[in-house]
């Protein structure tokens, strides 16, 4: 319910989701206008700046910052709670606005985050889309060999049923007659940060070697280390 109600607002025109933001800060005055003084309705003031940062952009999400400020000030003014000294009420709008303006940053760092988790999560579930349906054997394993994931490919050359348990490293579906050898390709080619290619036996579970041409390649982090 929640994801349908976002992607309808997502489709709207930009105008429109600025209207409503800043119909939003106004209905909040108005709150705030008619609330006893005894109660605070300021973190109300956060709900429209959320909504323009989350669904159009950082500029209206200052936009409606400012826009907040001004109309808390208003509020204040009219309702006869403002106090008498200029100081004081020239320190309370800039307070206002510095927190405004802090949770117009915490929600726009917040979205940046949610956008990249959800680019990742895009692309994972691609990248097994298209291994499940590639010809060839694949398989993704930790820095220090753990068997993360295998296609349905690599299962069917290395005689592995679908729900058999995978090696607790890739290594060790090696024939034992190549694994050192390969190991240490594989730790120098990680070491020099280089891909890598070799020839060895695989062994299945009947016992029966089976020669494989494999290609290995390290995926890093933005830090560059081995991920």
């Amino acid at each position: 319910m929640v994801h349908r109600i976002a992607e309808s607002i997502r489709r709207q025109p930009a105008w429109l989701i600025w209207a409503e933001g800043f119909l939003l800060v106004l209905l909040v005055g108005l709150i705030d206008y008619l609330t006893p003084y005894e109660l605070t309705v300021f973190v109300l003031y956060s709900l429209p700046i959320l909504f323009l940062c989350w669904f159009a952009s950082q500029r209206a999400g200052i936009a409606a910052g400012v826009a907040s400020a001004l109309i808390w000030a208003v509020a204040d003014r009219f309702s006869g709670h403002e106090p008498k000294l200029t100081s004081v009420v020239l320190g309370n709008a800039c307070l206002q606005v510095g927190f405004f303006i802090f949770v117009v940053l915490c929600s726009t760092a917040l979205k940046a985050q949610l956008n990249r988790t959800q680019a990742q999560l895009t692309a994972l579930q691609r990248f097994h889309l298209l291994a499940e349906i590639a010809p060839v054997g694949i398989f993704r394993a930790g820095p220090d060999g753990e068997c993360l994931y295998v296609n349905q490919r690599w299962r069917n050359i290395m005689g592995l049923k679908e729900n058999a348990p995978l090696p607790k490293r890739w290594t060790e579906a090696l024939h034992p007659d190549d694994r050192e050898r390969v190991e240490a390709q594989w730790s120098a080619a990680l070491r020099e940060h280089r891909p890598l290619q070799y020839q060895a036996r695989f062994c299945h579970p009947d016992g029966k070697p089976v020669w494989v041409l494999g290609h290995l390649a390290a995926e890093y982090s933005p830090q560059g280390t081995v991920t």
